[in-house]
């Protein structure tokens, strides 16, 4: 059964006390982050004004990771989080359309609702990483049409 390292850190704990570290299954990564209280979190967060929510998830086999950070300054005063990993894409650039070029580039996504979020951890867990970045392809070329073509 494949295993994955969770650090969690809360925004009202110091570095050394706020990590919260765990070796779980996929369906225990699952049900970690459901148990968070976002909301909560998010209240904490706005209040403390100096520390942040983060959940990540490293795959120990891959060494893959992810990393869900709660946005505090959400425009849509709705629960947001911004996802960063070290998922890699290699695809061609265009440069003000004169010339292409390759580039590597990283998985990361901004403005994400609960739901969205959970299905990408959801994808991370299950292995499915081209899901996510296909997903990621699909999410940059609707936000720079110039950006990414793979």
């Amino acid at each position: 059964m494949k295993r994955y390292e969770v650090e969690i850190s809360y925004p009202h704990k110091d570095k050394e006390e706020g990590v919260q570290l765990e070796n779980l299954a996929a369906e225990a990564v699952l049900e970690k982050f459901h148990s968070l209280n976002w909301s909560q979190l998010l209240i904490l967060q706005l209040q403390m004004q100096a520390g942040s929510t983060t959940f990540t998830v490293t795959d120990s086999e891959s060494e893959q990771s992810i990393q869900i950070s709660l946005n505090e300054f959400a425009a849509s005063h709705q629960l947001e989080f911004k996802l960063d990993s070290d998922i890699e894409i290699t695809g061609e650039k265009n440069l003000f359309g004169l010339f292409s070029y390759k580039a590597k580039d990283y998985v990361s996504f901004r403005e994400l609702s609960l739901k969205q979020v959970q299905s990408i951890l959801n994808s991370f867990v299950s292995g499915e990483i081209e899901s996510i970045k296909r997903q990621y392809q699909h999410s940059s070329s609707q936000t720079d049409p110039a950006s990414t073509q793979v």
